[in-house]
């Protein structure tokens, strides 16, 4: 009986449907042999894609560094994140965690007295962020950024808000 195109030699689903031993399964990695005598499968080529897919579709993550992170909870609400330090950046965003978050108004404001009103007015899901929010000037010393927002989960819960600096 063939079950996915694989000769089964026993009642049995286990690892020795799809290798007869060590040595068949080292055949079949360094691309000599294969499962049924038909096409050649190199497990080594296939890792390889699936490393460099990863690699493609992720973010670049060492790039964004975490500024500050807020709770926020279930009504309207105004809260602002403190930047330590001297610290200047060239774009942010804000990344939401848990619940979903409906952004109203956001304001970047500057080490020289200057700020920056932020079209955000958008409702971020968990798991996802903001777009890249360009910062006017070249790199700006960040003091704090103040944020407009309601969490939209229907059982008075909370989310997380993370601010990111690149």
């Amino acid at each position: 009986m063939k079950a996915f195109g694989l000769a089964r030699r026993s009642s049995v689903i286990s690892a020795s449907l799809f290798c007869d031993g060590i040595r068949r399964c080292s055949r079949l990695f360094w691309g000599e042999g294969s499962f049924d005598g038909g096409d050649k499968v190199n497990f080594k080529a296939i890792l390889l894609g699936a490393v460099v897919m990863t690699a493609a579709c992720a973010t670049p993550a060492a790039a964004w560094t975490q500024l500050g992170v807020r709770e926020v909870s279930d009504r309207t609400d105004h809260d602002v994140i403190v930047v330590e330090g001297p610290r200047r950046f060239e774009r942010i965003k804000l990344c939401v965690y848990r619940n979903p978050v409906h952004f109203y108004d956001l304001d970047v404001f500057y080490r020289n007295g200057g700020h920056q009103d932020v079209s955000v007015r958008s409702r971020i899901n968990p798991g996802q962020c903001t777009r890249a929010i360009d910062l006017n000037g070249d790199d700006r010393n960040i003091t704090r950024v103040s944020m407009v927002y309601e969490e939209t989960s229907f059982r008075r819960r909370t989310a997380t808000v993370r601010l990111f600096g690149e």
